[in-house]
């Protein structure tokens, strides 16, 4: 396992205890109060995995920046400030809950669990809404370098203009080595014009072909 793998076990962690919480809603619920407060038990240790799991990433691992525009940023900032704000202040609550609990203490046990329980919840489960924001397939979340990216998180013109022109050498080389023509044999200017000029895919590898065809 490395650190890229961490993402996925914080949000199977945090479904593991959004689960783990709802069914201990339901045995205390139906009187089964060992089987509820094994559950809990199960929850606070998933919860304290997620935790170290958590730290491990954004201590040493890269962050992800969203970056959706318009309402979906929007909706996606208003769903991570609330579940930073009662991630923090649900710890207390947990522990205190399970400190009553675990002494027998049910009236102060109920008083405080009632609001933890939904609190709780709630965070397991926009974790998982976090997650799926920064890393689903539908590409609005990227990896950032701060050495390579602008304070705002775009990616910086000279990140792009590198990958260009890997790019336009080896279609040049492969079209050179087509004709039989040495591959180190590259008219000046062909792949650094293109460069700065912002084509992509198909509209680079044409324009390089007309360049070799002027060259020749």
């Amino acid at each position: 396992m490395t650190l890229e793998d961490l993402p996925a076990v914080n949000a199977s962690l945090n479904a593991l205890t959004a689960m783990l919480i709802s069914a201990g809603y339901v045995c205390v619920r139906s009187g089964k109060l060992t089987a509820h407060k094994a559950l809990m038990l199960l929850a606070v240790l998933t919860s304290a995995c997620f935790l170290a799991s958590y730290l491990t990433h954004h201590l040493l691992g890269q962050p992800r920046r969203f970056q959706g525009t318009g309402w979906l940023r929007g909706a996606y900032l208003a769903v991570l400030t609330t579940h930073m704000a009662l991630a923090a202040a649900v710890v207390p609550m947990v522990l205190t809950s399970l400190y009553h609990g675990l002494l027998n203490r049910v009236g102060q046990h109920v008083r405080i669990a009632r609001w933890t329980l939904g609190i709780w919840l709630y965070v397991s489960v926009t974790g998982l809404v976090v997650y799926a924001s920064l890393y689903s397939t539908g590409g609005h979340a990227r990896y950032t370098d701060s050495l390579s990216a602008s304070p705002d998180g775009d990616e910086s013109p000279t990140d792009f203009d590198h990958g260009a022109a890997r790019e336009n050498g080896r279609v040049f080389r492969t079209q050179r080595e087509l004709r039989g023509a040495p591959a180190s044999a590259e008219p000046a200017g062909v792949t650094s014009g293109l460069a700065n000029t912002g084509l992509t895919g198909d509209s680079r590898t044409s324009t390089v072909r007309m360049q070799l065809r002027g060259a020749e």
